[in-house]
């Protein structure tokens, strides 16, 4: 199950940076999906898991408030 709370800076980014904190807004976990299969998978392979996250992040992850 995906947890449907906004990543921290520091976790997505691996920095301690307070101006990074303060300046980014929360990286939400649908973006995060996205971001990963878009990078990873430029031929939209539908077998890869990571794939089948991205058809149906809109149904499985609640939009953030």
């Amino acid at each position: 199950m995906v947890d449907p709370r906004p990543l921290d800076i520091e976790g997505v980014l691996g920095s301690s940076s307070p101006l990074l904190r303060k300046s980014l807004p929360p990286v939400q976990v649908q973006d995060t999906i996205i971001t990963s299969w878009t990078i990873r998978h430029p031929t939209r392979n539908r077998n890869d898991i990571i794939a089948r996250a991205e058809l149906y992040q809109l149904s499985y992850i609640p939009r953030a408030k």
